[in-house]
């Protein structure tokens, strides 16, 4: 990839970042590294013969604070969690980070699995993270910017509704601790010896169990004894009945919170998609079936409506386990 390839503002941004943080103007850009619904740009360039990722926040978008998501970066840099950072600039919405090269890994790996859990451990016995809103201040925003045609499918309204019987949960003072809010195959990196965790958008002081249900969901949903054991793993103990039953509704929690993340997505892109047919929502993929895809490459996220579809797979798995704690 060649310099000439970028858009103005990234050249200069780029420029200006590794002038301040790398104390040159020699650089070569290597490749463009960013995918699936992130709306930032990661690029890897080389400086004095050693790799760099540097990324490009969306500086126009209000919803996070970036000060915040640095400072929170910096501390889980420090800690070995987040690859090492070298530079950071809020007001221009710019990261350069070390590169790491990943090496594919095997989530059912039991020497992976008590590693991972063990980082999410550590992630969580942190201190000093910026907040900036709760888990509920989130998913209200997320939720206002869905459609009112998609708002009156019954399964989005009775998932909306639900959340005022949870909320008390969701918001435990004694279960909020240093948090990523965002944990998916996407957002780890494996170097063959060391789990980082990257994309710290999101990362707030947050109910620790929402962090956990997404490990649980996105990596775990093929088999519920791995999903048990990746929890033994992250307490180093059997837990307890009560932390089971936390878990239990931040996990519904965490299917509707990300289901509506896609039905909301969209609409915040400025997509105008119309809701999808009572005849297509009865043939969704099961929400196995739908993982699955998505890891073979086989779904584009970046498609408006498979982004719909995907938002419905997620309420209908909430759906059922609230049937199951009725």
């Amino acid at each position: 990839m060649n310099k000439s390839e970028l858009k103005s503002d990234h050249l200069q941004r780029m420029s200006d970042a590794i002038q301040a943080g790398l104390h040159t103007q020699q650089w070569e850009l290597v490749s463009l590294m960013t995918g699936g619904m992130s709306d930032a740009s990661i690029y890897k360039i080389i400086v004095n013969n050693k790799e760099y990722a540097i990324k490009l926040d969306n500086i126009e978008r209000k919803k996070f604070n970036l000060s915040r998501c640095y400072h929170n970066l910096k501390i889980v840099s420090d800690a070995g969690i987040a690859p090492q950072v070298n530079y950071t600039n809020a007001e221009a919405g710019v990261v350069i980070m070390a590169f790491i090269k990943p090496v594919p890994f095997q989530v059912n790996d039991d020497k992976f699995m008590k590693a991972f859990a063990g980082t999410v451990r550590q992630l969580h016995e942190l201190k000093n993270f910026q907040s900036e809103m709760s888990l509920l201040d989130m998913f209200n925003f997320l939720s206002s910017k869905i459609s009112a045609e998609i708002k009156q499918e019954k399964i989005v309204n009775d998932c909306i509704q639900y959340i005022n019987k949870i909320k008390e949960i969701i918001l435990d003072p004694n279960d909020v601790k240093p948090s990523h809010t965002d944990l998916n195959p996407s957002n780890i990196l494996f170097d063959g010896a060391h789990i980082y965790f990257v994309d710290w958008l999101g990362s707030m002081p947050q109910n620790f169990y929402f962090d956990l249900a997404c490990c649980q969901i996105f990596f775990y949903f093929r088999d519920e004894c791995l999903s048990q054991q990746f929890v033994y793993y992250y307490f180093d103990r059997s837990p307890t009945e009560n932390e089971l039953s936390r878990l239990f509704f931040m996990k519904m929690f965490t299917y509707i919170y990300y289901g509506i993340v896609f039905l909301a997505f969209p609409a915040m892109l400025g997509k105008n998609t119309p809701a999808l047919s009572h005849e297509k929502l009865l043939s969704l993929p099961s929400f196995v079936e739908l993982m699955q895809g998505i890891q073979q490459g086989k779904v584009n996220l970046a498609d408006p409506m498979t982004q719909q579809e995907c938002g419905f797979v997620f309420l209908k798995e909430a759906i059922k386990l609230m049937e199951m704690s009725s």
